[in-house]
């Protein structure tokens, strides 16, 4: 089946962006990742991270609220390969729905799912995941920052850091910021008070990180409006975009999709070809 790739930042947006560092990777893909929030079984929408307000998803793209149902709307709009999955449950001590995500991993075995169950270390999320499951631990839950200092046997565990925002900062461990030799090379900027607000993406935060650490491949979560978010975005670098809202209230269509599609090909054809071609007659 067709199988689009992600959309690229083009040289047009790395020129408008001299001051930030390229990211490590040798062509800047941006993940495009949709976000299932499951409470209590169903799919919920998010807003502002106030999870005691979450409530089952109406919506015009999906017939239902049950995961399977949401997924299967998300992947027949478009063949994501990442998809996001946030425990509410679990994230908020009241249970889990680790079995109906592992049964949704197991029927679409072509997606890699991350999933934040509240994990408070690596190493126990581990032991839970497996497959085309990828951890991802969540600062608001992390124990201690201690607890990403994995051993050398274990350090080849791939995991992804979300490191959740609010109006007040940081939840989570403070220090966890100035610790970035226990950080993985995957990392979210969750902007909870930005989730299903329509607030927009904070730009400036999410450059700012890049800036520091741009060994890093960062992940922008919270505020997406529209597709000119999402090109803004990739100008900054990002390396993914979560996104929920936008897709189920119509924002972002299989047509946007298939247009950002085009243009992060052409993109790709473009870098490649200046990396290919020769410096001069006779080189």
């Amino acid at each position: 089946p067709w199988q689009p790739p992600p959309v690229i930042n083009s040289q047009t947006n790395r020129r408008a962006n001299r001051s930030l560092p390229r990211r490590s990777s040798p062509l800047a893909i941006m993940q495009i990742i949709p976000v299932l929030d499951i409470k209590a079984g169903e799919v919920v929408r998010a807003w502002r991270g106030r999870r005691d307000q979450y409530r089952p998803l109406r919506c015009a793209l999906c017939a239902g609220s049950e995961p399977e149902t949401v997924l299967k709307t998300l992947l027949d709009l478009y063949p994501f390969g990442i998809v996001y999955i946030a425990d509410i449950d679990a994230i908020t001590g009241h249970g889990d729905n680790l079995q109906r995500v592992s049964q949704l991993a197991e029927r679409h075995p072509g997606v890699s799912f991350w999933l934040d169950a509240g994990w408070r270390d690596p190493l126990h999320a581990a032991a839970a995941t497996e497959g085309n499951i990828t951890t991802v631990i969540g600062s608001e839950t992390l124990a201690a920052v201690e607890m990403l200092n994995l051993g050398p046997e274990q350090r080849n565990r791939d995991f992804v850091l979300s490191m959740d925002y609010d109006l007040d900062g940081l939840r989570g461990p403070g220090e966890l910021e100035v610790r970035s030799d226990l950080w993985p090379r995957r990392i979210i900027v969750m902007e909870l008070d930005r989730v299903g607000a329509g607030a927009g993406p904070d730009h400036d935060h999410l450059s700012r990180m890049r800036r520091r650490h741009p060994d890093r491949d960062w992940y922008a979560a919270g505020g997406v409006r529209h597709v000119e978010d999402l090109h803004a975005l990739a100008a900054d670098g990002a390396a993914g975009v979560l996104v929920a809202s936008i897709l189920y209230d119509g924002g972002l269509s299989r047509d946007d999709l298939v247009r950002l599609h085009a243009r992060s090909a052409a993109a790709l054809d473009l870098d490649v070809h200046k990396k290919t071609a020769p410096d001069g007659p006779g080189q």
